[in-house]
């Protein structure tokens, strides 16, 4: 019996001298001051920047300790001299000063358009 009145106390001791537990973030959102709030995100800010510099320094040495690494796949390819045939299509419109329609004789393609600038004198 003693010893369960022993435990009893050192467990109320315990849990009195606790830590007192935070306000969540919704509580200091919907019921906090300015001031609990920039003390809070300055706390959850440096918290943050330490995790970082943490998780940095455990991938720098994961990198260094790790033998499988995983490289990018490179692919090649040969070079070979042939003739580069390249095509442009090409839709538009002409302004002109007369009204003028022009219809082809027979349907096809056109290969060559042989075009002179001349420059009008008035």
């Amino acid at each position: 019996m003693r010893k369960i009145y022993s435990l009893l106390v050192i467990t109320i001791l315990l849990v009195s001298c606790g830590e007192q537990k935070k306000a969540s973030v919704q509580d200091l959102v919907s019921n906090g001051t300015i001031k609990e709030l920039r003390a809070r995100k300055a706390e959850i800010t440096e918290q943050l920047a330490n995790t970082n510099v943490d998780l940095k320094s455990i991938n720098d040495a994961i990198s260094k300790l790790d033998s499988v690494k995983k490289l990018p796949l490179i692919t090649t390819i040969t070079s070979k001299e042939e003739v580069f045939k390249h095509y442009l299509e090409v839709q538009g419109n002409v302004k002109t000063k007369q009204n003028i329609l022009v219809y082809p004789e027979i349907p096809g393609i056109l290969e060559h358009v042989y075009v002179s600038r001349r420059t009008a004198s008035f």
